[in-house]
């Protein structure tokens, strides 16, 4: 078991028998259940600054969070340059959020679930959350988001980012909803999926592909290296034709 008074090296869950890999912790910052029953910690590692692991597995890390969430934003924005709004779902750390307002949208919903996850972010990595509380553009709505989108009008988002974690239950999750997400999002507007890693997870990645290959007959993928991940990130967008 990992016992935060005892070690200080936090281990990936993507080891193997073969290659034992680890993070450097310098400093517990906090860790606690929430009532949406996460496990969440927040530590500072050593290499990559503050951190959020959710459930035991790393979330963002403020050195390169940035590579992350602009890849995301930028890997839609390609596709359409149409920033009237968009919708979030997911995406707790906020990164999302503050690229969409760097790319001026007018407003943007924000699609989230547990508001603690949030909250410690919001204290523990400033870095990430930055300009949002400043932003009047950020609209936070707390729940189901598939159970709130559904009050949504059509066609009202030239962009939406399903920023979820990295599971098939976020996949199938995302299937059973996929006409209410086409629904509210705008003719030629974006789809665009976190999808995991090919290297770390190529059927998670692939079943993604496919997922939104059925739905909206296009897809297009985007690729980083993400230090703190210590792997290829990829992010899988679609056009509402």
């Amino acid at each position: 078991e990992f016992h935060i008074d005892t070690i200080h090296h936090y281990p990936d869950i993507y080891s193997s028998e073969g290659l034992k890999k680890s993070y450097v912790v310098e400093e517990f910052i906090k860790s606690f259940k929430s009532k949406q029953g996460q496990f969440i910690e927040v530590v500072k590692l050593k290499e990559f600054g503050n951190a959020l692991f959710i459930d035991n597995e790393l979330q963002v890390a403020e050195n390169d969070e940035a590579l992350y969430s602009s890849t995301f934003v930028n890997s839609s924005m390609k596709l359409s340059t149409s920033n009237s709004s968009a919708a979030i779902i997911g995406g707790g750390d906020g990164g999302v959020a503050r690229e969409c307002i760097k790319n001026g949208f007018n407003y943007v919903d924000w699609f989230e679930l547990d508001k603690e996850v949030v909250e410690a972010c919001q204290k523990y990595l400033p870095e990430v959350f930055k300009n949002i509380n400043k932003s009047n553009n950020v609209n936070c709505i707390w729940g189901d988001a598939f159970q709130n989108i559904v009050s949504c009008e059509n066609e009202k988002y030239d962009h939406l980012f399903i920023d979820l974690n990295d599971d098939p239950y976020c996949i199938n999750l995302a299937e059973k909803n996929m006409k209410e997400i086409k629904r509210i999002v705008k003719k030629n507007g974006v789809i665009t999926a976190q999808v995991g890693s090919k290297n770390k997870k190529p059927k998670q990645v692939e079943s993604w592909i496919n997922t939104l290959k059925e739905h909206f007959g296009n897809t297009k993928i985007s690729e980083v290296f993400i230090p703190s991940f210590d792997c290829n990130w990829n992010f899988v967008s679609s056009l509402n034709k």
